[in-house]
Formats: C-alpha cells, sequence, structure tokens
C-alpha cells in the first residue's frame, strides 16, 4: 500500500476500474494481485504523497537485499553463488543466505582474470600470508563488468609508483616461495613523501648471469639508520651492499623478470665472490625487491640485467639490492594449514593456472627437426633439448625427458624418465632407453584407449608370447590385474651381447576417461606399490599418453610424500616448477593440480591420525587402582 500510496498520494474516488493494470510491483504479479490491491488501497489514507513516498525508502531500506546488486558466481567446488556488491562491502550468498560478508575497508585489491573474480583481504592480526578470496563468473564478460562495477574500481585513483627507498620502508609482500603467490602491495616511504604502487607477478623459469652490460643507476645513500654500512636487517627484508671483483663481476645469477612471469630472484651465488662473502651473504631464492633504488617490478629480464651491471659503471661502483628473504623455518603443518587454505579460497588453483608452462629461454630444436616429427605424439608437447633422452645410437631422437628431483631434508634422490606413450614407429627405441637407462620398473597410466581414442599403442606381448623390437626382445612371464593396476613381469634381452635384464611393468587403470578419480585411495595404493620397486637410483620410465599429464600428477605425488615422511613442509608449486624446468607443461590440468592437492592433504590427515592412536596407546589409559583404605 505504501508503494501506491508513494506513486499516487491518497485514494481518490475518480480513479476509474484497472487504474493498477499498468502498475509493477512483484516481479510474478497476476490479476488477483492487483485486484487485491485496489480493494485494500481505499482504506489507507491520511498520508501525503512525499511523506509515503519516505516511508516507502525507511521500509524498504529494512529488507534484506536492499541495495545489494547480486551476480551470479560459483566457488573453486562448482557450487552455485551470488555476489553482492553494497555499499558496505561484497556479501556472498549461498541459497539466499549470506554466508559472508567482506567490509571495504578489509579489501585491498579487487582484479579479474577470465572468469576468475578476485578479491585481495588485508591480513588479519598474526596472520603472515594475505588471503585472496577466489569466484568463478559464468563468462569474461560477466567476470569484467562486476569487476567494473566495483566501488573500488570505479573511485580508486592510480598513485604515482615508488621511485627510492629508504631504511623507514613499509614493505609489505607475499614470499614467492611457497605454494601461495599473490598479488603484492608496495607501500615505499621516500623524500618526496609515501608512494604506492601495486604490481602484480607470477612464477616462471629462466636465469642469467649478471657480469656484462653497463647504463648509470644512482646509488642508495647510506643513512645512520643503518646496522653497519654493508647491510640493513629488517624482518625479513635485507638491503645488501657489494662491489664487483678485480674483474667486475658481482658472482651471482638471477632469474625471473614480468617477461618471465616470475619474480626476480637469485638463482646462483658463487661462495668465493663479493656475493658469497658479503656479510649477511645473498642465499639462493633471495626475492629482489629494488635495485639501487629503482622499483624492477615491471621490467624484463634482460632490464634488470642490465641495472646490475651497469652498476659497476656508477661513481661508486657498488650495487645495492633490497632483498626480501623467504621464510627458511615453516613447518610441515604450517604447510598444510596453507595447502588447505589454498584449497578452500581456489588461490591456489589460481597461481597454478598463472604458472609458465614452459621454462622461458629453453630450445626444443631436436624434437622440430624434419626427422623427428613423426616421432612425436602430439606437436606441442615436446622435450627440452638441455633435458632430452638421447638414444646412443645415429637416430638419438625420443619424445622422454629426465626428470630428477631432491626433495629437501629427505636424503634421496628420485629420477624419472618422462615419455610420452610409444607409437607403432617408436616402439623400438622406447625399449632402447629401457635397457641404455637400465630402468628396471615401467609406469604406464593409461590405457590403450579412451573415449575411442588412441593413447598408447601397446608395445609389450601377452604372456607367454616374445616379441623382438630391434636388436632387444620382450618375453612376458606373468600378467596380474586387480581393480586398479596391471602387474606385468618381463626379461628383456640384448640379442647382439646376450644379457638379460628383468622389468616390472605397472599399468593403472582405475584412471576415468574424462577428468580425475573421484577418490584418490586407489592411485595413493598404486604409488605404495611404485616406490616399494625403486632399486638405488636407476630411474623409473613413466608415461601416460603425453607424458606431461598424469606423469607429473605421480611424480609430485612421489615428491611429496617423500616430504612428508621426512617432516619437511610441502610446496606443491614449487616442485611443479622443477618438474617444468625439466619437461614443459607437468601436470595439465587445473583438475589434476587439484586432485594432487587434495591427495597429498588426505595422506597428511592419515598420518597425523595413525600417530595419534599410536602416542595414545602407547601412553595408555590413566586409571586409578586400589581397594578400600
Amino acid at each position: 500500500m505504501i508503494k501506491v500510496r508513494a506513486e499516487l498520494g491518497d485514494y481518490s474516488p475518480d480513479l476509474l476500474p484497472g487504474y493498477l493494470s499498468k502498475s509493477h510491483f512483484l516481479p510474478e504479479q497476476d490479476d488477483d494481485f492487483l485486484s487485491r490491491v485496489e480493494a485494500l488501497y481505499p482504506g489507507h489514507r491520511g498520508l501525503k504523497q512525499s511523506e509515503a513516498e519516505l516511508c516507502f525508502l525507511n521500509t524498504a531500506r529494512t529488507l534484506e537485499l536492499y541495495g545489494v546488486e547480486l551476480h551470479t558466481a560459483m566457488d573453486s567446488n562448482s557450487s552455485p553463488l551470488l555476489v553482492g556488491l553494497a555499499s558496505g562491502g561484497v556479501a556472498i550468498f549461498c541459497n539466499m543466505i549470506c554466508s559472508s560478508f567482506f567490509p571495504w575497508v578489509n579489501i585491498i585489491k579487487i582484479s579479474f582474470k577470465r572468469k576468475r573474480f578476485l578479491m585481495q583481504l588485508r591480513r588479519k592480526h598474526g596472520e603472515t600470508q594475505d588471503c585472496v578470496v577466489s569466484l568463478v563468473l559464468p563468462c569474461h564478460r560477466a567476470c569484467k563488468s562486476l569487476w567494473r562495477r566495483s566501488p573500488r574500481v570505479r573511485h580508486g585513483a592510480r598513485k604515482p609508483r615508488p621511485s627510492s627507498v629508504e631504511l623507514n620502508n613499509d614493505l609489505r609482500d607475499v614470499s614467492e616461495g611457497e605454494d601461495v603467490f599473490y598479488t603484492y602491495r608496495v607501500s615505499l616511504s621516500s623524500s618526496r613523501g609515501i608512494q604506492e604502487g601495486t604490481p602484480t607477478h607470477s612464477q616462471g623459469g629462466g636465469l642469467s648471469q649478471v657480469d656484462d652490460i653497463s647504463t648509470g643507476e644512482d646509488d642508495i645513500e647510506a643513512t645512520s639508520h643503518y646496522r653497519d654500512k654493508r647491510a640493513l636487517g629488517d624482518g625479513d627484508l635485507l638491503l645488501v651492499r657489494l662491489a664487483p671483483d678485480h674483474n667486475g663481476k658481482f658472482g651471482f645469477n638471477v632469474k625471473g623478470g614480468v617477461d618471465q612471469k616470475m619474480p626476480l630472484a637469485i638463482s646462483q651465488v658463487n661462495p668465493d665472490s663479493p656475493a658469497g662473502r658479503v656479510e649477511p651473504r645473498l642465499l639462493e631464492g633471495d626475492q629482489v625487491v629494488l635495485i639501487n633504488g629503482r622499483d624492477i617490478s615491471e621490467h624484463t629480464h634482460d632490464q634488470v640485467v642490465m641495472f646490475i651491471r651497469a652498476s659497476r659503471e656508477s661513481h661508486s661502483r657498488e650495487l645495492a639490492l633490497l632483498i626480501r628473504r623467504k621464510e627458511r623455518g615453516q613447518t610441515l603443518e604450517e604447510s598444510m594449514k596453507q595447502l588447505e587454505r589454498g584449497i578452500q579460497t581456489g588461490t591456489l588453483t589460481f597461481h597454478f593456472e598463472n604458472l609458465y608452462m614452459r621454462k622461458p629461454g629453453l630450445s626444443v630444436a631436436c624434437a622440430r627437426l624434419p626427422e623427428n616429427t613423426d616421432k612425436n605424439r602430439y606437436k606441442d608437447v615436446l622435450p627440452y633439448d638441455v633435458s632430452r633422452v638421447v638414444l646412443q645410437d645415429q637416430e638419438d631422437y625420443i619424445n622422454a625427458s629426465h626428470i630428477m628431483v631432491v626433495p629437501p631434508g629427505s636424503g634421496v634422490c628420485l629420477r624419472y624418465i618422462a615419455a610420452q606413450g610409444p607409437l607403432p614407429q617408436t616402439c623400438t627405441h622406447f625399449w632402447q632407453s629401457v635397457w641404455e637407462q637400465r630402468t628396471h620398473t615401467i609406469i604406464m597410466l593409461t590405457t590403450l584407449t579412451e573415449r575411442g581414442r588412441t593413447k598408447c599403442h601397446q608395445y609389450w606381448p601377452h604372456p607367454p608370447e616374445v616379441v623382438d623390437y630391434g636388436y632387444l626382445r620382450v618375453s612376458c612371464h606373468s600378467e596380474e590385474c586387480n581393480l586398479a593396476y596391471v602387474t606385468r613381469q618381463f626379461t628383456l634381452t640384448h640379442t647382439k651381447l646376450g644379457e638379460e635384464r628383468s622389468v616390472t611393468h605397472l599399468q593403472y587403470v582405475a584412471w576415468p576417461d574424462h577428468g580425475v578419480p573421484d577418490d584418490p585411495s586407489d592411485f595413493l595404493l598404486f604409488i605404495t606399490s611404485v616406490r616399494e620397486r625403486r632399486t638405488g637410483d636407476t630411474p623409473l620410465m613413466v608415461h601416460c599418453s603425453a607424458g606431461i599429464g598424469r606423469t607429473g600428477v605421480l611424480i609430485t605425488m612421489e615428491t611429496a610424500l617423500t616430504l612428508l615422511e621426512s617432516g619437511r613442509p610441502v610446496f606443491p608449486l614449487d616442485i611443479i616448477r622443477t618438474l617444468r624446468d625439466q619437461r614443459a607443461m607437468m601436470i595439465q590440468t587445473t583438475c589434476q593440480f587439484r586432485f594432487m592437492c587434495e591427495a597429498i592433504l588426505r595422506v597428511y590427515r592419515e598420518r597425523r591420525a595413525f600417530c595419534s592412536t599410536t602416542l595414545s596407546t602407547a601412553n595408555g589409559p590413566l586409571t586409578g587402582g586400589g581397594g578400600d583404605s
């Protein structure tokens, strides 16, 4: 009634029947509803039209979704949500119930990438990592529209970028290291006042020596705030000053740059050099924030190298590096909490999707030679020249890569050969690589066909058959099957040398044709069987169809399990970077990555529950004893 009176004022007998026929009060109103309104309207009198408008607004203001602009979205589990933009912040609705609310004052930055909408939240007291809320919208246009409708975007002003630094800097960042990698804000104080910037980075590869080029840059002035003339510690920030040796070299290498989609970091330090002798020393993994007072977050790798080398030509010949030292003391429990939070918020998958697929600077020239193109199952899945398996023959090419992972603190070196599924014309090359690399175990992570498409050629005989592949003879002695995988025993004979070797073939058959397994139990049991067959430091031959997706999942999982057993923190993105530095595109899809992360968490929880139960049993129940006193 208030809305009718706000539009028409007090009831008048002069109104003709049907005067509300063009009025719209409800989304699905019908004629019966309008008839009831017309019948009730004459009984509501006494308010002026302006008073009725004010009353209507005051009433509407009390409704739950008043002033909220709703947009459809999904969370990381594909559950439907509504994102509400309100004057006070952003609300998330699940089944029309507000499940989360983020005030504007707590939102540092809003951004989007394709269909993913991201909100970076201000850290709470005691938190060491920023939190990024990630939502998936129906399409890129919807995501961009939501981003534009945000008051922070419409009214935000871009401030000038920082150019110099003093010791009282307030630099807030999230370290590149662990498996969560965020957009960060830099707040630097200069003689001209306080300035802010908001660069965005991703991780990547590529490294360069920094010992040859030129262009001058101003050096940072030493002040009385320094602990000494050479270095200042500010939490995990360090300002390191060093001069080149008599050959003009600083003695360290760097990797990264905006063109390589990764923060600039120290990749190698020569201990017998200025970088190795300076106090405090530069360490591998240190992230470079400023070079001689210059913010290098938006510069390419080559530009950064030029800035470093140019310091040799300056008046003082001194290089000033403001570095952020990666936290070294994170525990396994902390890494698991971080992993769980990254899965729940979707930030982990966002960082995975922004991770480089191929390491910049590494060539695949051999794989692209005309005589080798028909040996590749997929045109875009090619081994790096530097890490490819080289056959001891005139035709030395096979689509396979050496992979080596050394889990920190484990004392072991995990070696693999990651290969594509053999083609009919490459089976001989496959068995040749097995012999030459002295491989005793072959891991096959695909069936021969999936969804009507050939994924791998059958490169082994059925028992008790014998097949010759060039000078190598393969005989199959046994084949045992369970619901998850098949175990075969081969004898591989070098007919020219008369030598024989036993080879175990493990084929995992429970991976669905599309997506990933619903439950990791069978896959984890399979990995346990794989690990039991490791002998010495000989590599495992691992292949799926392309040799990157499921192959990457298995290698990452075994690495993670090794770290879990030694009580070391597990950072999946670090492992994937290590793999992609040796073979491109390892772990191919987001669902594979998420499956692997959830499997790691499951193993950790089961181990923790087992340890708790064992400890409780060992301690025994606390019971009182004795008789009457």
